[in-house]
């Protein structure tokens, strides 16, 4: 038994990229659990940075600057970096060591690890 009824048209474009019939959700809660914005209705398909920029938060958000003024939105690994929308960092630490060491004019070394053996 599916939990949603099969649309009639375009089935292909609810089945997600497990290949399950799916509709998206956007949601927004507070750390009190509260919901304070909900998207729901797109096909499985979609990419989840499409299915940000089709809802009425990022529209409220790029008609009034202010919208979100003092606060941030965490989000997903899927959606860009924005004033009021913050995503994961991709960047690990020796990647930040490294660009770090660019910025400080150091001698970037890829392999410290046999200078050290060498007595470098």
């Amino acid at each position: 038994m599916d939990v949603i009824r099969r649309p009639s048209q375009h089935q292909e474009d609810f089945l997600s990229r497990k290949k399950c019939l799916s509709v998206l959700l956007q949601a927004v809660v507070t750390p009190k659990k509260l919901f304070t914005d909900v998207y729901i209705g797109e096909p499985g398909s979609m990419h989840d940075a499409r299915v940000l920029r089709k809802s009425p938060l990022y529209e409220r958000a790029l008609d009034d600057p202010k919208f979100f003024e003092n606060y941030f939105v965490l989000g997903d690994s899927a959606y860009p970096s924005l004033s009021w929308l913050v995503p994961p960092f991709k960047d690990n630490a020796s990647c930040i060591l490294h660009k770090i060491c660019i910025l400080e004019k150091e001698d970037v070394n890829s392999d410290d690890s046999s200078n050290e053996e060498n007595g470098q």
